[in-house]
């Protein structure tokens, strides 16, 4: 089969299928990009099919999501006598090929990074910077050169409301419409556009909700599909412009604790951005939280 096809892709899911028929140590190299949301569990069948395998992947984004809860995963742990560094929510393909990996450095907790990423490439700045020090303790190198007569655009924008439908404060979707139009007449193409957030509420008012902050009619229902969703869905893609909706209000600011109690979804979302990013919610609340506050310092403010 690979003397016809050298080089094939599938989704973790789909490998029991599509390889049905291959053994033991049948393909010559594996590569499992985004590792560092995939479950050790989930990458057993490739790993054992593979000659060699490469995890490529980044700790400090999305991790792994594991519907299971911990202490059911210790007890199959501990009754089929597997360690439970193999069935932990947070252990990933990429954590476990760290471990493996002669090549790396130790983080400022004592973890162990396998050949870390160090020369960065995609982002202007302040998301190179917000993302360096959130989650790459300052030693990532900016790669991309700096253009002296650009314009930088990135902002907070302050925006407060009620939430309506769990996270989903309606006002956000105002001040997001406004900064927009304004990107749009200023000539970006909407095409060049990101809307994420943490939360599926906030998704699903943004879509019910933007296409009528405009009249005339540009967004449509695929532009929706491809460019409005949550964070965990966008990691791996990028944009020239991207939009952090955060949501929530005081008494579903809890939401908020939880988007910002590590720094690892703020780190994907910023680093979607190549040269605008902009931060929605209530700047006044938020500022003080743990990640949020880096941002806060390295975006200027703009009172919706």
């Amino acid at each position: 089969m690979q003397l016809l096809i050298p080089v094939m892709s599938t989704t973790l899911a789909s490998v029991g299928r599509m390889f049905a028929n291959f053994g033991e140590n049948t393909i010559d190299n594996v590569y499992i990009d985004e590792s560092g949301q995939a479950t050790p569990a989930s990458a057993v069948g490739i790993a054992w099919r593979a000659k060699h395998l490469v995890a490529i992947g980044d700790p400090a984004q999305i991790e792994p999501v594991v519907t299971t809860n911990e202490a059911t995963l210790r007890t199959i742990a501990r009754d089929f006598k597997v360690s439970e560094q193999y069935l932990l929510p947070t252990t990933s393909v990429q954590q476990l090929a760290d471990q493996g990996s002669i090549y790396g450095m130790h983080k400022s907790d004592h973890t162990w990074v396998g050949i870390p990423l160090w020369v960065h490439r995609r982002c202007d700045s302040p998301m190179f910077e917000i993302a360096n020090e959130i989650s790459y303790e300052n030693k990532m190198v900016q790669g991309k050169p700096t253009k002296l007569s650009q314009v930088k655009r990135s902002r907070w924008i302050n925006s407060k409301g009620k939430a309506t439908n769990q996270q989903f404060v309606p006002e956000n979707v105002t001040a997001l419409a406004r900064i927009m139009k304004k990107r749009r007449d200023e000539g970006k193409s909407l095409d060049q556009m990101f809307v994420i957030s943490p939360f599926r509420a906030v998704v699903n008012g943004i879509t019910n909700k933007l296409p009528k902050e405009f009249d005339d009619g540009v967004i449509s229902k695929e532009w929706l599909k491809e460019h409005v969703g949550t964070v965990h869905r966008f990691q791996g893609k990028e944009a020239d412009v991207v939009f952090l909706i955060i949501g929530t209000d005081q008494d579903t600011d809890g939401g908020a604790d939880w988007a910002f109690s590590k720094p690892n979804l703020l780190n994907v979302a910023v680093t979607r951005a190549r040269h605008d990013f902009y931060l929605i919610g209530d700047y006044h609340r938020l500022k003080s939280k743990p990640y949020a506050e880096v941002a806060a310092r390295q975006l200027p403010l703009l009172d919706n």
